[in-house]
C-alpha cells in the first residue's frame, strides 16, 4: 500500500460533507487528486511533481486500489509531471483541473519491459462474467512499416454458427503506442459457452488483411473473468540463419 499525506483521512472526511451546508471543501475550494501506477512488469518508482514542487513520497506501482493522494485548489489548472526515480527525464506530463470537493484519479501505466508510457482511462464498471481491455501496439516494423496505416478488427467466433462476427475495429493502430478505446466483452455466451475473440490486422488504405510469415492473418486473445487488462500484440521471431527471420503473430495480455 502506497505511503498517503497525514492529513489524507482529514481530506476523505471533507470530501464526503461535499452536500452539507457549509462545507469546508467547497468554501475553500479544494479538490482531492488520486494518483495510480499501475503494477507492470519493468515499472520503476516514479517521482511526482505539482507544478515545481515535489511530492516528498515517490509513486510506487501496487495492486489495484493502491494510490497516492494529493489536495489541490480547485479550479486551477495543475501542472502535474513523472519522472523515473533519480532522473531528471520527463516521462509524461498532463494539466489537471478539480472542481470543488471533487475526487480526480490519475492512472499512469509506464513499463520499461514493454514500452508502454500512457496515462489510462478511469476504471470501467463490469462484473466478474466480463472482462476489460486495451491494445499496445509491439509489432515489428516487419509486419507494420512506419509507413503503413493499419486497423485492428476485433471478432468473437459465433458458437451457434461457426462465423466470425466482427465486433468493433480499432482505427490508426500505431507502433507503440497504447490504443484509447476500451473494450468491455462477455466471457460466455447464452448458452454459458466459453467466447473466443481474436483480432486481424487490416491496411487500413487497401482494406486488405496483412498476413505473418507463415500466411497466417489473425491472433487469438485471452482474458481473466472480472479483470483489466492490457493486451500487447506482437509476433515472435525465428531465425532461420543467413538473414531469413519468421514472423508469427502473437499476444501478451497483462492483467491490471
Amino acid at each position: 500500500m502506497l505511503r498517503t499525506f497525514t492529513f489524507l483521512s482529514a481530506a476523505f472526511l471533507l470530501l464526503t460533507m461535499a452536500c452539507k451546508k457549509g462545507n469546508p471543501v467547497e468554501e475553500q475550494s479544494f479538490g482531492l487528486l488520486e494518483l495510480e501506477l499501475i503494477q507492470l512488469p519493468g515499472t520503476p518508482a516514479l517521482q511526482v511533481y505539482m507544478e515545481s514542487s515535489m511530492l516528498k513520497d515517490s509513486l510506487v506501482a501496487g495492486p489495484a486500489g493502491s494510490y497516492k493522494a494529493q489536495i489541490l485548489a480547485a479550479d486551477k489548472k495543475t501542472k502535474v509531471t513523472f519522472r523515473k526515480k533519480g532522473s531528471n527525464e520527463v516521462l509524461l506530463d498532463t494539466n489537471v483541473l478539480v472542481k470543488s470537493g471533487e475526487k480526480m484519479n490519475l492512472r499512469l501505466a509506464f513499463s520499461e519491459d514493454l514500452g508502454i508510457k500512457s496515462f489510462l482511462k478511469g476504471k470501467s464498471g463490469f462484473g466478474n462474467d466480463s472482462a476489460s481491455f486495451q491494445l499496445f501496439n509491439k509489432l515489428p516494423t516487419a509486419i507494420q512499416s512506419n509507413t503503413l496505416k493499419v486497423d485492428v478488427v476485433l471478432y468473437k467466433l459465433n458458437n451457434t454458427t461457426g462465423e466470425f462476427d466482427e465486433l468493433t475495429v480499432f482505427e490508426n493502430y500505431q507502433r507503440l503506442k497504447l490504443h484509447p478505446k476500451v473494450v468491455i466483452v462477455p466471457m460466455k455466451d447464452s448458452d454459458q459457452m466459453d467466447i473466443t475473440y481474436f483480432i486481424r490486422y487490416k491496411n487500413a488504405d487497401t482494406g486488405e488483411f496483412i498476413l505473418d510469415t507463415s500466411g497466417n492473418d489473425l491472433a487469438v486473445l485471452g482474458f481473466t473473468a472480472g479483470k483489466e487488462h492490457i493486451i500487447s500484440t506482437t509476433a515472435d521471431e525465428l531465425d532461420l540463419g543467413g538473414g531469413t527471420v519468421m514472423y508469427f503473430y502473437s499476444v501478451q495480455p497483462i492483467e491490471l
